[in-house]
């Protein structure tokens, strides 16, 4: 195109330069005698020497004049179909051209962004590997799930500071005048619950801004696909992120609390033998059947909630009991939260009721921590939904290609150098090229004046 826009601006220059000094040598020209006699085969005899001269020059110049004007009109024809003559019209020419070309270039330019966010998900996202990626690599689904694992770690850790500062208040409490064991166990573990359910929403909370942001290296990486533009962020997330943040923290509480919750009903409610836990035991749904499922821990005690529930610790510590119900022997080895060789020694020197109580409860929260950390993280399906926020983004990105396409014009138009360092040279310029408008518009000028 800009070889073609050359060579026509460079013939038109030609004709129309040759076109106006011949024309202008014509008229001022003294033919003298030659205009005194009329010009035909018979005066011509008569004519002077000199007048004759002057008489082929006039004839040769006609002819030229006759084929330049010719090819002129022929230039000027074939030309005007493709440039105007205005100036406007060129420059509006000019600017449709350049937003053909820039709109072919995105084309092309659009379907290798979706290949390489493509990769990216398969690679960052859902860890499908690539040859040239390094084993030691993680997704940010690995990363989520390890997040979680601290975060029960540093939440239960808290729970317990905080229960067993409670716990010589409410002991002294109901011991009145003796120590009530079952009260005192009862009292306990409701104030545990309330701070368990304070736990579950803070976990919920925490990993909703892990996922958010994840959420926004993802988008933060689409963002440079499209050269920064801060559209980007603003056409995928809904209303602002506070917005994107309570809906994640919304889903994860649902998903979270429907497996957390009734374990910790069964665990914590009441003490082991309880009425209360046995009628517990006795409401547990198939929820508590897909946690077992999903129990990946090493300790054969919590493989079924329900039996745990039932026996509690002892499960863990009487040898005969292990044996009878789970078929193993020995004692307990993998015990979240505390280390089995002291639970086994304070199991075995407990003096007073409440060492007991302290110890079964304690017990009982190493069980749910185990629960948190081995079972309740896949039941929840918490990977699965952590997949499928990442991949609508990732969707809602590939659907909005007429936004895009919007984006990228306006990122052109607006000079931005990122993409202006990948756009071809004929697209960087914003001035409009009017050259062969111009040399069109004096071409027109020398043929109006060859005719007159």
């Amino acid at each position: 195109m800009a070889t073609l826009k050359r060579s026509a601006s460079f013939l038109i220059e030609i004709f129309s330069c040759s076109l106006t000094s011949i024309i202008f040598f014509l008229k001022s020209s003294e033919y003298g005698c030659i205009d005194d006699f009329p010009l035909n085969s018979f005066t011509l005899l008569s004519v002077p020497h000199s007048c004759e001269k002057r008489y082929i020059l006039k004839k040769r110049c006609e002819a030229s004049i006759d084929k330049i004007i010719s090819n002129s009109e022929e230039i000027y024809i074939r030309v005007s179909k493709k440039y105007p003559e205005n100036p406007e019209e060129a420059k509006l020419f000019e600017e449709n051209n350049r937003r053909v070309l820039f709109t072919e270039w995105w084309n092309q330019k659009w379907e290798i962004i979706r290949a390489d966010l493509q990769k990216y998900y398969e690679h960052s996202v859902v860890n499908k590997p690539l040859e040239s990626s390094s084993a030691n690599s993680f997704t940010q689904i690995e990363k989520f799930r390890e997040r979680y694992l601290q975060i029960v770690e540093a939440e239960m850790k808290k729970l317990r500071e905080e229960t067993f500062k409670k716990k010589d208040t409410i002991f002294l409490a109901n011991s009145n005048p003796e120590f009530d064991r079952m009260k005192a166990n009862f009292a306990l573990r409701d104030s545990l619950y309330g701070d368990i359910s304070k736990l579950l929403s803070s976990i919920a909370h925490q990993l909703a801004l892990e996922l958010k942001d994840e959420a926004l290296k993802l988008v933060d990486y689409m963002t440079s696909l499209l050269w920064e533009s801060n559209q980007v962020k603003f056409r995928l997330i809904e209303n602002s992120e506070e917005y994107f943040l309570a809906k994640l923290e919304n889903s994860l509480s649902v998903l979270f609390l429907r497996f957390a919750r009734p374990v910790a009903e069964a665990l914590i409610r009441g003490p082991v033998n309880s009425d209360t836990r046995n009628k517990i035991i006795k409401s547990l749904g198939v929820d508590i059947e897909i946690v077992d499922n999903y129990y990946s821990g090493e300790e054969a005690a919590f493989k079924i909630l329900k039996k745990y529930v039932k026996y509690g610790s002892d499960l863990l510590f009487n040898p005969e009991l292990r044996q009878q119900v789970l078929g193993v022997a020995g004692v307990a080895t993998q015990i979240a939260g505390i280390a089995t060789q002291i639970v086994v020694e304070v199991s075995t020197d407990l003096t007073s009721p409440q060492d007991s109580v302290a110890f079964e409860v304690e017990n009982d929260i190493n069980a749910f921590e185990e629960y948190l950390r081995y079972a309740i993280f896949g039941a929840s399906g918490f990977e699965s939904y952590c997949i499928q926020e990442l991949k609508g983004l990732v969707d809602s990105f590939r659907e909005k290609e007429g936004t895009w396409t919007g984006v990228a014009l306006n990122e052109w138009l607006q000079g931005n150098p990122i993409l202006f360092a990948e756009i071809p040279d004929n697209l960087k310029s914003k001035e409009s090229n009017l050259e062969v408008s111009e040399r069109l518009r004096q071409l027109s000028i020398a043929l109006k004046r060859s005719r007159s």
